[in-house]
């Protein structure tokens, strides 16, 4: 049976989501990486789809669906501080992203994930501890990080936390 797999994200305004793609344009096209999988263009700059994951691999076939949605709509929407640039190796391309580094010195990040680990959840997606980032671009894997400017937004505005669905 196919997974069919759920995640609670930070949806940024217009306006935050603006001065990142615009910070982001310093990265040369020539470094982006893409893949096509499943069909579809993956990688490259993910500017577009600026998010910040709060906790992915819910299990949308065992989690009770209103409970979910009625805690989603609940929780109160952080301020999201930018306090660095990260890079990870992304193995699937063969290459890195590229990801701004968030802070949770309040811890409520945190704690959003943890309330979130009480749904039906697939454990394989929790392997790591939580770190919450904001994935900006896949590179090649010898990109220069320290190449890009310090100039990257210090601080985003927050839209709304959504529930989405995997497709």
């Amino acid at each position: 049976m196919k997974e069919n797999i759920g995640y609670v994200a930070i949806e940024f305004d217009e306006a935050s989501k603006q001065k990142v793609a615009n910070w982001a344009s310093h990265i040369g096209r020539s470094d982006l990486v893409t893949a096509t999988i499943d069909g579809k263009i993956k990688g490259g700059d993910v500017t577009d789809e600026l998010h910040l994951t709060i906790f992915y691999g819910l299990d949308e076939n065992a989690s009770d669906q209103k409970e979910l949605l009625d805690l989603v709509s609940a929780l109160p929407k952080p301020i999201v501080r930018v306090t660095g640039i990260g890079t990870f190796p992304q193995d699937m391309f063969v290459c890195k992203a590229i990801y701004l580094e968030v802070s949770d010195d309040s811890g409520e990040l945190q704690a959003i994930h943890e309330r979130l680990k009480s749904f039906s959840h697939f454990s394989k997606y929790q392997k790591h501890d939580y770190k919450p980032h904001i994935t900006i671009a896949y590179v090649v894997a010898d990109f220069d990080v320290s190449s890009l400017a310090d100039d990257f937004p210090r601080t985003l505005s927050v839209k709304a936390i959504t529930h989405f669905r995997k497709t």
